[in-house]
């Protein structure tokens, strides 16, 4: 017996591993005689109705609209958004000296898309660029699905096989297997969530912009004489007080260079008279 649920657990191990490469269970003979077999399924064979559902697109706007009056605009924009029961998803709203710009993340009905851009550009702006992405998704969702479908046919399958183990080896076995088994099963619910939020709310990106112009200044003679005057005036001020401060060092080095030279004068005077002294004394000496 222990030796036969060893290799069943083996077995259905296997067909799990081999489940992620072809996306469906192989059977698994012996578990149980009601146990049913899945059958294998490739997107292909799903039922003609699953075939037939309704396409999964992932729609998406980018529109760049140039307003002249941005507070008018974006009050009218919000109040179109509301009327489409669509809703702001993310809002970035930039000032400077040139230009407002607002960027909207707008997200609205799969089938409201094209009515409400319409909408939103129907005001007294100007659109710069638009540009519309469509992806389809469809043989994606199916994909998944099937897989999901599948993989809990192999849950059941383990959740069975667990109400066959008598050791502790075996449930513990098994217990790791059905782990393994509902993360894989949990990652493709998450997908498929994900998918059905993509397809069910399309997104507009609106980036909406109003340049500020500024008056360019007239030329006016006697305005810039004017200016000239405070100019120069403020120039001279600057230099008046520049001399004033710089003064009291001025006559500083004026007096030590004068006085300096004075030394210098004084020094000259006494070596000239003792020159002349000295003259004279060999004068008298060679009358002698």
């Amino acid at each position: 017996m222990k030796k036969s649920f060893t290799f069943l657990l083996l077995l259905l191990i296997f067909s799990f591993a081999c489940q992620k490469d072809k996306e469906y269970p192989p059977a698994v003979d012996g578990i149980t005689s009601n146990m049913p077999e899945p059958a294998e399924k490739t997107v292909s064979d799903i039922p003609t109705k699953q075939q037939n559902i309704e396409k999964q697109i992932i729609k998406t706007a980018n529109i760049l609209y140039k307003v002249k009056d941005y507070n008018s605009e974006i009050k009218r924009i919000r109040e179109t958004i509301k009327k489409f029961n669509a809703y702001i998803e993310k809002e970035n709203e930039e000032y400077s000296d040139y230009l407002i710009r607002n960027t909207l993340t707008i997200r609205v009905r799969y089938d409201l898309f094209d009515s409400l851009i319409t909408a939103l550009l129907k005001g007294n702006g100007e659109v710069i660029e638009k540009t519309i992405t469509t992806r389809d998704i469809t043989t994606q969702v199916i994909d998944l699905k099937t897989r999901l479908k599948n993989k809990q046919a192999i849950e059941e399958q383990y959740r069975q096989l667990l109400k066959k183990a008598r050791t502790v080896q075996e449930i513990m076995e098994v217990t790791e297997a059905l782990r393994k088994v509902r993360e894989e099963i949990e990652s493709t619910q998450a997908q498929l969530k994900y998918l059905r939020s993509l397809t069910s709310k399309s997104t507009i990106n609106l980036t909406i912009t109003q340049p500020i112009e500024h008056p360019k200044a007239k030329y006016n003679f006697l305005e810039q004489l004017k200016q000239g005057y405070k100019i120069s005036w403020q120039i001279f001020q600057f230099l008046l007080i520049l001399i004033l401060i710089a003064l009291p060092y001025l006559i500083i080095i004026w007096l030590i260079k004068r006085f300096i030279l004075s030394q210098k004068k004084t020094k000259n005077k006494s070596k000239g008279k003792n020159n002349i002294k000295t003259n004279k004394a060999s004068e008298q000496g060679q009358n002698h």
